[in-house]
């Protein structure tokens, strides 16, 4: 757990650097193009893993055994991590659900000795007039504009009998031309 906390914190870093460079706004380009940006995220995860290589981590694949993230550690554990991304412009019951069919998959796998479920959140709000798509899904029912509505429509979704209480991680809140506030966070379920 502590590679993928480090990994994840090397992330947040390296996003937080990019959003400070005018002409490198990953988010915030990420985020006004619309649709989650899972396979970004997923191989910079991917890439600050390969990055701690050594040690207890041998080595690390991305989409291994059906599992998103696969880290192979010492005395021949592997360790599954699944990666979602929900945003506060589309937050429908179904899709946040997903995470918890993320914790059976871990569960179920005979590949894998420990598995966490990664979920990264952004939340987003922008200036009136920047992003007109988001602004329309911010207002419909799918749409939640306030941070403590979001998080606790997070914590209400994927807290189950099943699950341990998810950890949340590093976050950043960025605000520049397009955005009053843009934050990006971490929950980190073990599943396994």
């Amino acid at each position: 757990m502590e590679t993928i906390i480090n990994a994840f914190e090397n992330l947040m870093d390296l996003v937080y650097q990019r959003e400070n460079n005018e002409s490198d706004r990953i988010l915030t380009n990420l985020c006004m193009v619309g649709p989650a940006p899972e396979n970004w995220f997923k191989f910079e995860l991917f890439s600050q893993l390969c990055n701690l290589r050594g040690g207890k981590i041998k080595d690390v694949y991305t989409e291994y055994k059906f599992h998103d993230i696969v880290i192979f550690i010492d005395n021949n554990q592997i360790c599954a991590v699944e990666l979602k991304i929900l945003a506060n412009w589309w937050t429908p019951d179904k899709y946040v659900l997903r995470i918890t069919r993320d914790f059976e998959k871990i569960r179920n796998s005979n590949n894998v000795s420990t598995g966490y479920a990664l979920l990264i959140t952004i939340f987003t709000d922008p200036i009136q007039g920047k992003v007109e798509w988001m602004e329309k899904q911010l207002d419909s029912t799918n749409g939640i504009k306030s941070v403590e509505s979001f998080y606790s429509k997070i914590n209400q979704l994927t807290d189950s009998g099943n699950n341990e209480p998810g950890a949340k991680l590093a976050s950043i809140n960025i605000q520049n031309e397009i955005f009053n506030s843009l934050i990006l966070s971490g929950f980190l379920y073990k599943a396994k």
